[in-house]
């Protein structure tokens, strides 16, 4: 009879810890869910939703793993066979918070690049390096499960811990540079000093437009027309003057010298020249170009004449065709 009892009350007590996980749930699930949406909002409200929606089926799971844990300990059966089933569900439930924890990074990677950047920039950034963070935080989550389900059964986890700690000091050390070039392309995409497009100048004198950044190297095509490939960690620790900002307007100048002999007329080779970088189509109006003496020396006088082109592209070859006609001009005088 008391056999009888005591597995009547412990049935109970099973049903009772059963029970409450799901009262919990039912109890706190309006607030936590209020909760999940308002730390979501602070970054906008389809975060909200997405934590919502990935968070609170796995917790509810979660909390149901843990009531059922508790009660197979509470059944009055062999040891063994509650050990193996409450192990059983301990690997469960860590699976399943491994999956959440998972879900939830990816939503919060999404979420900052959403924020972060722009464009062709976030589309980049989603296709480069939302993969492979992904990636990495899957490989980071599935350690620490299988940690702690062996930490769980009784094994010694140090000597896997400082393995993993061994390999990946390892791994980083080997790999210093190309990390550096990932995370500064990151930064390039996010911080956009730059976009594939502008033409920028760097430290090193070269001149060229951005054809594309990619995750190790930014690719430039330089005015001969070659490809000038530059490590991204070059780039964000360097200074880089970008040509297409605040605005893409260049400022071309022509040089040419006059000998004494030929100073006379200067007046109209100055009106001249002005003229003739007025008739390029590329040449801003505003300011106008102007053509002033620049120094004085022995052979003769140098005239300098500055004009703005209206793509900074294009200020080469505006400056080769007046050089050319003021040659013939010069030429026929």
């Amino acid at each position: 009879m008391n056999t009888i009892e005591e597995m009547g009350r412990a049935a109970e007590r099973f049903h009772l810890v059963l029970l409450l996980p799901i009262l919990v749930a039912w109890a706190f699930g309006p607030p936590l869910r209020r909760w999940l949406r308002s730390v979501g909002a602070r970054r906008g409200a389809d975060l909200g939703d997405a934590l919502d929606r990935t968070a609170w089926g796995s917790i509810r799971l979660v909390l149901l793993l843990v009531g059922l844990h508790w009660a197979v300990a509470m059944l009055p059966v062999d040891p063994r066979f509650t050990s193996g089933l409450g192990g059983a569900i301990y690997v469960l439930a860590v699976v399943v918070l491994a999956r959440l924890a998972i879900r939830i990074a990816g939503v919060l990677l999404d979420a900052y690049l959403e924020a972060a950047a722009v464009g062709p920039a976030r589309e980049r950034a989603r296709k480069d390096y939302l993969p492979l963070a992904s990636t990495l935080s899957t490989v980071a989550i599935a350690l620490a499960a299988v940690i702690l389900i062996a930490h769980h059964f009784g094994h010694d986890v140090s000597s896997l811990v400082t393995a993993l700690g061994i390999g990946s000091l390892a791994i980083g050390l080997a790999a210093q540079q190309t990390i550096g070039n990932m995370i500064a392309g990151f930064t390039l995409l996010v911080d956009r000093p730059f976009r594939p497009g502008d033409r920028i100048r760097l430290q090193s004198a070269e001149t060229g437009e951005v054809s594309e950044i990619g995750i190790r190297s930014t690719r430039i095509l330089l005015d001969d027309q070659n490809l000038l490939i530059v490590p991204n960690a070059e780039l964000v620790n360097s200074r880089v003057v970008n040509l297409a900002l605040p605005s893409p307007v260049g400022r071309g100048e022509v040089k040419f010298k006059l000998a004494w002999d030929r100073v006379a007329g200067i007046e109209g080779l100055l009106a001249l020249a002005e003229e003739l970088a007025r008739g390029e189509p590329e040449v801003a109006a505003d300011p106008a170009p102007w053509a002033a003496v620049a120094s004085l020396n022995e052979p003769g006088v140098e005239v300098v004449l500055y004009f703005q082109v209206i793509e900074q592209a294009a200020q080469r070859r505006v400056e080769a065709r007046i050089r050319q006609q003021l040659a013939r001009r010069l030429a026929a005088r």
